[in-house]
């Protein structure tokens, strides 16, 4: 039990290091937006991600970071596990917002962006 614990522990830690822009949320909403139920899941994600992409262009992916990408004002860009999700997201923005947002790959290998370009 204790060991899940600190599992868990020190998988929040780590999101929230790499991922500063979800800090503030439960646990319950990382797991929405990492599209998993479990933290267990998450874990095996994390695992998945790490694992299996290779970087684009060379650039290397920093052992203890998902995803370094930032916008233009220094803030982490939010990363879409699949290039489907984050298609579903900029068609939503374009709706509610009225922003053209367009899906490309993280160039780090980590899954996808949106972009106003």
């Amino acid at each position: 039990m204790k060991n899940d614990i600190a599992k868990k522990e020190e998988t929040l830690k780590a999101l929230q290091k790499t991922y500063p822009h979800l800090s503030h949320l439960p646990e319950a909403q990382i797991l929405v937006y990492f599209d998993v139920a479990t933290m267990d899941e998450l874990n095996e994600y994390i695992k998945h991600i790490k694992g299996s992409t290779q970087p684009h262009d060379n650039l290397p992916l920093q052992d203890s970071q998902l995803c370094s990408c930032t916008d233009s004002k220094r803030q982490p860009k939010d990363l879409y596990n699949s290039k489907e999700s984050a298609q579903r997201e900029a068609n939503s923005l374009a709706t509610q917002k009225r922003l053209q947002l367009s899906v490309y790959p993280c160039p780090g290998g980590c899954g996808w962006h949106l972009s106003k370009r």
